[in-house]
């Protein structure tokens, strides 16, 4: 009996239809599952979301059957995102896709990686999969954190607090003294304005 190698399921994106290229193969027939046939030209079939079967009949009238899904593509998750020096890494996982990257949601590429990011400024990241299904996460703030602080009422550097950046962001925040204790921690809208005294 003939073989028919294409895979078990496609994804293509929510309203899309998926191109399946059949072309190599002659005497074949696409149906839904509720056994209407679907029309294709020259062996190339638009398939809206949902399960088909493939029928192929080789010379000696054989039949070989399979089973296809069109699926939704599904939503990428993004786990983290690491900022160094001077880049960001979305690190995330998709369904098996192909997964593309973007600070803008407008310049997407192959790379997770994007250097030449400015401090204090704020970013929304996007993953999307299979050019769709995209994911997002905003305000990413790579903070230009002072490494000092000088509590001593002179009005210069008393306040520990990023430089050049709306320090009125939702964040949850520690500080540690070299000892490796906790001398500051605070949560909310104004956990990043810090007077240097222990909480």
């Amino acid at each position: 009996s003939a073989v028919i190698n294409v895979e078990d399921s496609f994804y293509t994106c929510t309203g899309q239809t998926y191109r399946l290229d059949l072309s190599e193969y002659t005497n074949l027939e696409v149906y839904k599952t509720d056994g209407s046939r679907v029309l294709g030209i020259d062996n190339v079939f638009e398939l809206e979301i949902g399960s088909y079967q493939i029928r192929l009949t080789n010379e000696f009238g054989c039949v070989t059957i399979k089973e296809i899904e069109i699926l939704n593509s599904p939503t990428p998750i993004i786990e983290e995102i690491k900022l160094n020096v001077d880049s960001l890494i979305i690190i995330a996982h998709g369904n098996g896709g192909d997964l593309e990257y973007s600070i803008d949601g407008i310049n997407w590429q192959a790379s997770n990686q994007f250097t030449g990011i400015t401090k204090g400024q704020s970013y929304t990241v996007y993953v999307r999969e299979n050019q769709c299904a995209v994911s997002s996460i905003s305000d990413v703030v790579y903070l230009n954190l002072p490494n000092f602080i000088s509590p001593n009422g002179d009005g210069i550097n008393d306040i520990w607090k990023p430089i050049g950046v709306n320090t009125t962001l939702d964040v949850r925040i520690q500080i540690f003294n070299r000892y490796g204790n906790v001398v500051y921690q605070a949560e909310g809208a104004n956990a990043l304005n810090w007077n240097g005294l222990h909480n």
